[in-house]
């Protein structure tokens, strides 16, 4: 289903309604969770919700974009990338998202901005190498796949266990600086025009 938006980035979330599916039904999500809609969770004051509208889920869904954009924002913040939130929304209100900045926002979907912020080393390497947005950064996309990228044998990451290729992709998207082909996963995917 491809839907239009009422913000920007269609294409980031056309493309969270091919991984995390369109369901206007209440469901269990892997990690045991009642979800509905694109990926949404429901907390303890709506757990009896069973069914929601088209609308209520394109509405919810765009709620949930705006939390992950501000919550990568917030989550380089709160690891000393001071400059960050600006960078990160004013792209995003300008529809011009790049690979590392589009990473970022999809982790914070899934994850919240406290699960992003977590990963510390990702951060540290973001900093580190002045990239922040740019070029990308090979530690930083390996801080995205393992606990400790330098441990002989390395030790995957829950995020990494829990969503597989997704990580990869936004790995991927953080060591190069480049958007992977979405097609190879979602064939009838396409950019919105």
């Amino acid at each position: 289903m491809t839907i239009p938006m009422t913000l920007p980035g269609s294409a980031f979330a056309n493309l969270l309604v091919h991984r995390e599916e369109w369901r206007n039904k209440r469901y269990i999500d892997p990690r045991g969770f009642p979800t509905i809609g694109v990926g949404h969770l429901l907390h303890a004051d709506d757990d009896t919700t069973q069914y929601w509208s088209n609308a209520q889920v394109q509405h919810h869904l765009e709620q949930d974009i705006q939390l992950a954009v501000r919550g990568a924002a917030l989550a380089g913040r709160d690891n000393g990338l001071d400059h960050l939130p600006e960078i990160i929304e004013r792209r995003w209100r300008q529809d011009e998202i790049d690979p590392v900045c589009w990473a970022l926002i999809d982790m914070a979907f899934g994850l919240g901005r406290r699960g992003l912020a977590a990963f510390g080393g990702l951060w540290k390497a973001l900093k580190r190498t002045e990239m922040v947005l740019t070029d990308g950064s090979d530690r930083a996309g390996d801080e995205v796949l393992y606990v400790s990228p330098d441990a002989d044998p390395r030790v995957e990451t829950p995020y990494l266990r829990q969503v597989k290729g997704r990580a990869r992709d936004n790995a991927q998207m953080i060591r190069t600086g480049r958007f992977v082909d979405f097609r190879a996963q979602y064939p009838d995917w396409r950019w919105p025009k």
